[in-house]
């Protein structure tokens, strides 16, 4: 069905958040995550290494913590697609040239 364990949902890719960058958001308390979560610290500690579920991504994303992994995060302003749009954004024209 999908090509990617990521969904693109109305445009917009899943974010990518690792174990470790969960737990470092929660201020390295893996049972802080896991209440914010709701589920078992055990649960957080089975994870794998690497990005974690979609469903705990989107809710860490959107719902707890946006400022730390939303799309106006500063980690998400510095991805690639955020610096080609800068650079392509219109040049300034100076007031004295505006008028």
């Amino acid at each position: 069905m999908f090509k990617s364990k990521r969904a693109n949902i109305l445009g917009m890719k899943t974010p990518e958040i690792t174990k470790e960058q969960a737990i470092s958001a929660y201020d390295g308390n893996a049972s802080a995550l896991a209440r914010a979560l709701g589920i078992t610290p055990s649960a957080v500690y089975q994870w794998p290494d690497g990005a974690i579920d979609e469903r705990w991504a989107l809710k860490l994303a959107f719902v707890l913590k946006p400022a730390v992994f939303g799309p106006d995060s500063p980690e998400a302003r510095r991805t690639p697609a955020a610096a080609d749009a800068t650079a392509e954004a219109a040049p300034a024209v100076p007031v004295s040239e505006a008028a």
